[in-house]
């Protein structure tokens, strides 16, 4: 993922995060994705990989808050770890809802919620304290029929979209905790702070 400053943040299966800048093309630092070893060696990852690290050591993607100087890294197992920015290899916490691996992982603009999007077919919002940093499950959303692939944040952080992999995008309302039937409506006059999503009824014709 790239952040505003031109810094950006990549994870593979070598068991690598690592950030750049990308302004001056240079490597700045990095760490990695786990120093543990699998208590089931045997167990496979639950997404494809050409990679011989154990699924544990393997990364699906990455999320940054500034304002929390957190990192989030997915793993290939569904584990969500919380880290230091500062620090990459510094866990302070994980996130162990989802039943299968995180596609999509994304913070609200107001940089208050977390949206996981995973391949259980689920989007779990986390709300995240203020003064303790904390995260704690907000609300879940169990309408999609296929794995999550996008979403989408409006610029007010009150309303997300996703998309999954039957091509179908819902829309959902944080405040209300409740999807929108009539979303693409309802959000019309929105600004989205990202456009991850690739179709939909907003986006016809482009």
């Amino acid at each position: 993922m790239t952040l505003d400053d031109g810094q950006v943040v990549t994870c593979g299966d070598d068991n690598r995060v690592m950030l750049f800048d990308s302004t001056n093309k240079q490597y700045v630092r990095g760490g990695k994705i786990s120093d543990k070893k699998m208590k089931d060696p045997t167990k496979k990852g639950l997404a494809s990989t050409q990679s011989g690290m154990p699924p544990n050591k393997q990364a699906r993607t990455v999320a940054v808050s500034k304002k929390h100087s957190h990192l989030v890294v997915c793993n290939n197992l569904g584990k969500v770890s919380i880290r230091s920015f500062d620090d990459f290899d510094k866990k302070i916490g994980s996130l162990k809802d989802a039943k299968h691996w995180c596609e999509v992982a994304k913070y609200s603009p107001c940089e208050e919620y977390l949206a996981l999007g995973s391949h259980d077919n689920h989007v779990y919002i986390y709300h995240i304290d203020s003064e303790t940093h904390e995260y704690s499950l907000y609300a879940k959303d169990a309408r999609n029929h296929a794995w999550i692939n996008a979403i989408d944040w409006t610029v007010d952080s009150k309303h997300l979209r996703t998309s999954s992999g039957d091509y179908e995008v819902l829309y959902y309302n944080l405040e209300e905790k409740s999807g929108d039937a009539h979303g693409s409506q309802t959000v019309a006059d929105k600004v989205w702070a990202t456009n991850t999503v690739k179709y939909g009824d907003d986006r016809q014709g482009i």
